[in-house]
C-alpha cells in the first residue's frame, strides 16, 4: 500500500498530504512556493496590464521582458519546488532575478531623474532580490543533489 492511500486513510486532507510530499525542509518549500506563485501572478497581470512607468515603447518593452521573467521563472520555480529538482530551480532563481534586476535598474533611474518618491519601491525591489538570491545560495551550498529521484553526496 503506498503512502498516499496511507495518509488518506490516516484522515489527512489534500493540504497536509501536499505538504508531506514537499522536499527539504517542508517549510521552506512552502516559504519559496509560495513566493514562486506569487511571482508568476504578478508577472502574468503585468503581462496584461503593464504600469506606465515610462511612458515611450523602451519602457513597454521593459516592462514586458520583466513580466515574461517574472511569469516564467515563477512557473518554473513552482514546478520544481514541488517536483524537488533543484538544478532546474535555478534556472527559476536566474529568470526572477534578471526580471527584478531590470525593474531596479528602471526604477533607480526614474528615481534620480524624475520627480516622486519611489524609494519605497525601490526598497522592495531589492528585498525581493535578496530573498530570491538567499534561495540561490541554498541551492548552489546544499549538501545533497537529487537527480531523477536519487539523493546524491556532493
Amino acid at each position: 500500500m503506498s503512502q498516499h492511500f496511507i495518509r488518506k486513510l490516516a484522515g489527512y486532507g489534500p493540504i497536509q498530504r501536499a505538504i508531506m510530499k514537499l522536499h527539504e525542509p517542508r517549510i521552506i518549500s512552502g516559504i519559496y512556493g509560495a513566493a514562486y506563485i506569487i511571482a508568476t501572478i504578478v508577472g502574468a497581470i503585468t503581462i496584461f496590464y503593464p504600469p506606465k512607468t515610462l511612458e515611450n515603447i523602451y519602457g513597454d518593452i521593459i516592462m514586458y521582458f520583466v513580466a515574461a521573467a517574472l511569469t516564467v521563472g515563477g512557473l518554473i520555480g513552482v514546478v520544481t519546488i514541488a517536483k524537488g529538482i533543484y538544478w532546474i530551480e535555478r534556472y527559476a532563481v536566474g529568470a526572477i532575478t534578471t526580471g527584478l534586476g531590470f525593474y531596479l535598474l528602471l526604477t533607480g533611474i526614474i528615481t534620480v531623474t524624475g520627480s516622486g518618491y519611489r524609494q519605497m519601491t525601490l526598497f522592495a525591489i531589492i528585498f525581493a532580490i535578496g530573498f530570491i538570491l538567499m534561495r540561490s545560495v541554498w541551492i548552489f551550498e546544499s549538501p545533497y543533489r537529487i537527480v531523477v529521484g536519487k539523493t546524491l553526496p556532493r
